[in-house]
């Protein structure tokens, strides 16, 4: 438990800076969005922070003392945060009951032995560079993976100070899963008082799904999954709570800084994201609640103009970042290439094919899975995937079936919360508009179903709240439904799947594991570490790379000479 105490400290640290950053961006509207939307403000703050920072220096001590001092300006400017943090923990003490039991039990998975592949393969790898060195030129070069430019290792990097130097993977995917599990509470618990209260808490109420899911998953490692999941789902619960009630237009500008937020975490997001950038841009543009006064229809465009500002100053530097690394700044993608001596061509043609190929059929080569062979084995995989296809379409198709007997039976009981403040489901609808083309894309891109959960868990959270409004259940059987949610899927994942999570833990191993190495020299003279088996280099020496899949790059150069920093680039 103590392991566990030491995450859950850090956690606190961590979330005192977020909130701070948080208020900075989005102080002035402290009486319009939610605590929840100020955390996730807070991140992306953050991200954007230590995006222009790493173009210049790397990240080490002087950054986290940077994100601390902007944090400490926030908390200052707007003091009134901390009778607000107060007061809303005070009115939702069963919340926040439920809270501390989850965030105790993702502590303790937590503070596990790290064996994430991932994190061994490009994540410790990435942030050993990050926090050596400023962005460097044609990193892409020495491994394929470096070019995917996800500035989820840039919170990595932050948070490996002090006590948790060689640590940070035990820190920021339960974190963020702790976040988003604060809404869901809130959220349950308000429906089990009124289960009509709104359509969009049921939204949130059904995304306990996913968080049991996924406490049958490692969170200890550099995942970048959880984190580009996490803000998804809560900048789109922004956005659909925003179609079926009326919200501060606020909310609004600020799931548009999130949703660009989510695209520098991982690029397969940008579809989704854009989507639902456009909806929650165009709800603010056209004032689609019809204000009464000309100032408040000025005072959306204003916030238009604001939440565009905010995505841009998140994106350009993004851009500038993949462009650094690899020569293109949407790699793997070469749709834009720019004419610099570091471009990472072959890395490009490499991943590109690998990431498809792995996408269809795992442990496959690009020469097999080519065509549509590889749809039959593909369909069958998914058949048998239990937390990221088989959950999802279980509840949308829950959803659909409640949607239809809504439409073909008369309604049940009085109106909803929504009917009565003048909500309608016909805008509702416009949230599977990101969630299809997201989708399309997925497929024919990158098939892997962790590359499109938040799309999944989107139409799945979606379909059940607008079939719940529809059907206008009595109270009870609402009640019996919120519950079934949790109950249903304890069963289907297991309990004792949960129940050894309580178990004993293993030992603590706070540092990541180490391999052993040997060196293999570039015909540019440049010495790599790499591991004797399998390719995990994990926190080896600089410069590292892996040993197979891909091998190393043997036409790799130093653009000067004795100088890592400096950059990389492939000869022929």
């Amino acid at each position: 438990m103590a392991a566990a105490g030491h995450i859950l400290l850090a956690w606190a640290v961590i979330s005192v800076v977020l909130f701070g950053l948080g208020a900075l961006v989005a102080g002035r509207w402290l009486h319009d969005i939610t605590i929840s939307d100020l955390f996730w403000a807070g991140m992306s703050a953050a991200i954007l922070l230590l995006q222009i920072w790493h173009l210049f220096f790397r990240i080490g001590l002087w950054a986290a003392i940077f994100l601390s001092a902007c944090a400490a300006a926030g908390w200052g400017l707007h003091a009134r945060l901390v009778p607000r943090l107060v007061g809303d923990l005070a009115r939702d003490k069963a919340a926040v009951l439920l809270l501390a039991g989850f965030a105790l039990f993702t502590a303790r998975d937590a503070a596990g032995p790290c064996w994430h592949y991932d994190t061994g393969l490009y994540g410790a790898p990435t942030v050993h560079w990050t926090e050596t060195y400023p962005i460097v030129p044609g990193l892409t070069n020495l491994h394929p993976r470096f070019g995917f430019n996800c500035s989820t290792f840039l919170l990595f990097a932050a948070m490996d100070r002090g006590t948790w130097h060689g640590a940070s993977q035990h820190l920021l995917s339960g974190l963020v899963m702790v976040a988003l599990a604060g809404s869901v509470f809130s959220a349950l618990c308000r429906l089990v008082r009124d289960p009509r209260r709104s359509t969009a808490d049921w939204f949130l109420a059904t995304l306990i799904v996913l968080l049991l899911a996924w406490l049958v998953d490692a969170v200890n490692g550099m995942s970048t999954d959880f984190p580009a999941n996490t803000l998804s789902l809560a900048a789109i619960a922004i956005v659909f709570r925003a179609l079926v009630e009326r919200v501060p237009p606020q909310r609004l500008a600020l799931a548009m800084f999130l949703l660009a937020a989510t695209v520098t975490l991982k690029l397969s997001t940008a579809v989704f994201a854009a989507g639902g950038w456009g909806i929650a841009a165009w709800m603010l543009w056209t004032a689609d609640r019809s204000p009464s006064t000309a100032s408040e229809v000025r005072e959306r465009r204003r916030l238009f103009l604001t939440g565009t500002a905010l995505s841009v100053a998140l994106i350009f530097p993004w851009l500038i970042r993949g462009a650094v690394l690899s020569g293109y700044p949407l790699f793997p993608s070469t749709a834009i290439s720019l004419p610099v001596s570091w471009r990472a061509e072959s890395a490009a043609a490499f991943d590109r094919d690998w990431v498809l190929s792995w996408a269809r059929t795992p442990m496959s080569s690009p020469a097999k899975t080519k065509g549509t062979q590889w749809i039959g084995g593909w369909i069958k995989r998914q058949m048998h995937d239990l937390p990221e296809v088989q959950l999802p379409l279980g509840v949308l198709g829950l959803g659909l079936i409640l949607i239809i007997v809504g439409k073909i039976r008369p309604r049940f009981g009085r109106e909803s919360a929504d009917d009565q403040r003048g909500g309608t489901t016909r805008a509702a609808w416009l949230i599977f508009v990101p969630v299809l083309a997201d989708v399309w894309f997925w497929f024919k891109l990158g098939p892997d179903p962790r590359y499109a959960q938040f799309a999944f868990w989107t139409a799945a959270a979606a379909a059940l709240s607008l079939g719940v409004r529809r059907t206008r259940f009595p109270p009870l059987l609402l009640r019996i439904l919120l519950l079934a949610l949790p109950a249903a899927t304890i069963w289907m994942i297991g309990l004792s799947n949960l129940t050894a999570r309580l178990g004993p833990l293993n030992p603590v191993t706070w540092n990541l594991p180490v391999v052993r190495l040997t060196t293999f020299t570039t015909r540019g003279g440049v010495v790599l570490w790499v591991p004797v088996t399998g390719n995990q280099a994990w926190n080896a020496p600089l410069p590292s790379a892996s040993s197979r899949g891909p091998k190393p790059p043997a036409r790799l150069w130093l653009r000067t000479p004795g100088k890592l920093e400096d950059g990389f680039m492939e000869h022929p």
